[in-house]
């Protein structure tokens, strides 16, 4: 709490921004607690290199193993040495979020540890529930992870839309473990596909670079607007759907310019050319993909007066002011229908 944060948010943590980076290097690493399908119970590094003391003239190890448990002291096959399991996924995923409120994009990580490819914490916690989607999601051929090659349950009609939900997966091939109607903390797997299911790529499938990924949802904006902008009754922009409010790489910020101030001969804000029928110093919307501005040192800082941090509040409150100052046509034409009704009595 020494200093505010995005928005001047407060944090209270336990690690600093060093000891943050530092436990995200090996949590981020595809040799340790990255898996294709989300965060390993423990590091795989333990595979080669189990933790082992002597008690007493007892040896004792612990060793990374993705799938059941190799002994019966932990309650039959439940395995918390190197699976993935739901519950600890979710957990990780909330805090990333809650750091990427504070941080926002001035904090950035190797995204896996060692690729080149760096993202601030909300695009990490998109990255891990993509991860996690792809256990149940179906790649090119059909095929689900959870179902560890079954040609049954992956191409039979009576079966293959039918998921189980597993206590836990393997850590290295997302086969599902344990119990298999587990819909308590597998439950969760829901919440995650309804957050980011609309931009997951398919399992097995290379991940979009950021700068093509950045406009993945252009065409869905310019039509929202379009729409908006064609009720000359409502106020201008469309609140954000909050089904896409979690889908951090598809946020947009949205502020009104006229084609003369945009600069760019009546084009948007990204500098292409205005295809959304706006013209005549109409308002133009504007984008600011500044999530993804990396040379910037002030991308994505907050800029209260044209960038509010919350549409939907920014809405509400136009709504409400449109109703108490009686400007709407709407509304004096319900008015007066109302009048008209009661003069017929």
């Amino acid at each position: 709490m020494a200093r505010r944060g995005k928005d001047s948010r407060l944090l209270l943590s336990l690690v600093n921004e060093d000891r943050l980076r530092a436990i995200l290097a090996r949590m981020l690493s595809e040799t340790e607690f990255l898996s294709d399908h989300g965060i390993r119970s423990l590091s795989k590094i333990h595979k080669d290199h189990p933790v082992s003391m002597d008690v007493n003239g007892q040896h004792y190890s612990v060793s990374y193993i993705p799938g059941d448990s190799d002994s019966g002291l932990f309650g039959g096959n439940s395995n918390w040495r190197g699976p993935v399991w739901i519950a600890v996924n979710f957990l990780l995923i909330e805090s990333l979020l809650r750091f990427y409120m504070f941080y926002g994009n001035t904090f950035k990580v190797e995204c896996p540890t060692g690729s080149g490819d760096y993202m601030h914490l909300g695009h990490v916690a998109e990255e891990i529930q993509h991860r996690l989607t792809h256990l149940m999601a179906a790649d090119k051929d059909g095929k689900r992870a959870i179902n560890d090659g079954n040609a049954m349950l992956d191409h039979d009609p009576h079966w293959k839309d039918y998921l189980f939900f597993y206590e836990f997966f393997d850590g290295d091939s997302g086969r599902g473990l344990g119990a298999s109607h587990q819909t308590g903390w597998t439950g969760l797997m829901a919440k995650m596909i309804h957050d980011t299911g609309v931009n997951c790529r398919l399992p097995q499938t290379p991940r979009t670079p950021t700068a093509a990924a950045s406009h993945y949802f252009d065409d869905t904006f310019i039509r929202q607007r379009r729409q908006s902008m064609s009720r000359t009754a409502r106020p201008g922009g469309p609140a954000r759907s909050l089904t896409r409010t979690r889908s951090i790489g598809a946020r947009s910020d949205w502020s009104e310019k006229t084609a003369a101030t945009n600069g760019n001969g009546g084009g948007d804000a990204d500098g292409d050319a205005d295809d959304d029928g706006f013209s005549n110093g109409a308002p133009t919307p504007s984008r600011t993909w500044s999530i993804y501005k990396d040379d910037d040192p002030k991308a994505g800082l907050p800029r209260p007066e044209d960038d509010p941090d919350d549409p939907i509040n920014k809405f509400v409150a136009d709504q409400l002011a449109r109703i108490k100052s009686n400007e709407s046509q709407e509304f004096a034409e319900e008015i007066a229908a109302q009048n008209d009704g009661a003069n017929d009595d």
